[in-house]
């Protein structure tokens, strides 16, 4: 019952709270083949961040800026949804009065338009998005929301979460396939949303 004395918990997005990765993996694969090159769902799987820094130890010779405009041109939000059970964890954290906020690099005015149009924007205290360095907004909301960071617990899908997590002090969770080969640097690990409600 690691949530015992949880002051707060604060989700990624993409791939932890809504469903992109087949979106994600579909433009990946797009921009690989602009280039001549092939990329299988197992290294998609595998790789550490969603950082443009991977797409070039791949091969994919673009600056920031040019994958950016390529990524966003090519991504689909509407073909994605919310993880399978999304509304019912953030449902019983809210029963609970845990307070609950989303920490994403993805975009900001597309995160909390998505919020709404998905109506679970009630279920947060706060959604920040465009964070390069999630570590640092970390500490800020612990900071201001009065939170300590060993109560307070971030979920994401991917090695760079954990990292950023462990790094801002926050007690991290990995959602992640079993197989996932960077599963063990988390302080936990669970394999669906739903498994957080066992935890509890």
């Amino acid at each position: 019952m690691f949530f015992g004395s949880t002051e707060m918990i604060i989700f990624d997005w993409d791939g932890t709270l809504f469903d992109s990765e087949g979106e994600i993996y579909r433009v990946a694969r797009r921009i690989f083949e602009r280039h001549n090159l092939t990329l299988s769902s197992e290294k998609f799987r595998h790789r550490p961040n969603n950082g443009f820094e991977w797409y070039r130890t791949q091969g994919v010779s673009l600056s920031d800026e040019e994958l950016g405009s390529s990524f966003w041109e090519l991504f689909d939000t509407s073909r994605c949804g919310l993880m399978e059970g999304a509304l019912s964890v953030l449902g019983v954290f809210q029963d609970r009065g845990i307070p609950c906020g989303i920490v994403s690099a993805h975009p900001g005015n597309q995160l909390l338009e998505r919020t709404l149009h998905l109506d679970i924007r009630r279920h947060f205290d706060f959604v920040i998005g465009g964070a390069s360095k999630k570590s640092v907004v970390l500490q800020e909301v612990c900071q201001k929301a009065n939170r300590h960071p060993r109560h307070t617990y971030f979920i994401g899908d991917l090695l760079s979460d954990i990292e950023e997590g462990k790094e801002a002090g926050v007690m991290t969770v990995l959602l992640a396939p079993e197989d996932y080969p960077h599963r063990h640097h988390a302080r936990f690990h669970v394999t669906k949303l739903l498994d957080l409600l066992r935890l509890i």
